[in-house]
């Protein structure tokens, strides 16, 4: 019981850190790659434009999800073990990196 609750608040704690590096941090990094595109020193490169076709607007957004998935395939792994052998009444976790 107490060892699935921890594998419970691990899993959400992850979730969690997941679902802030999706909705903001990769935003931002987004962000600051078009930002750095846009003010290139070589400016013979196109401005990217936001499409006004349905068709451009689904292309641009496919090519974002496969740029989104590449980042987060590339992503660090967060491998952590926990020691329960300190503490058997499930009182406290202490966890390290592995």
């Amino acid at each position: 019981e107490c060892l699935s609750h921890l594998l419970e608040v691990c899993a959400r704690k992850t979730e969690e850190f997941i679902q802030t590096l999706e909705n903001k941090h990769m935003v931002w990094l987004m962000e600051i790659e078009e930002a750095r595109k846009m003010f290139s020193r070589d400016f013979n490169v196109e401005p990217e434009l936001m499409p006004k076709e349905q068709e451009a607007k689904r292309l641009q957004e496919e090519q974002e999800q496969k740029a989104k998935e590449q980042a987060v395939a590339n992503a660090p792994v967060l491998n952590v073990t926990v020691d329960m052998q300190n503490s058997p009444a499930c009182e406290s976790y202490q966890m390290t990196p592995k």
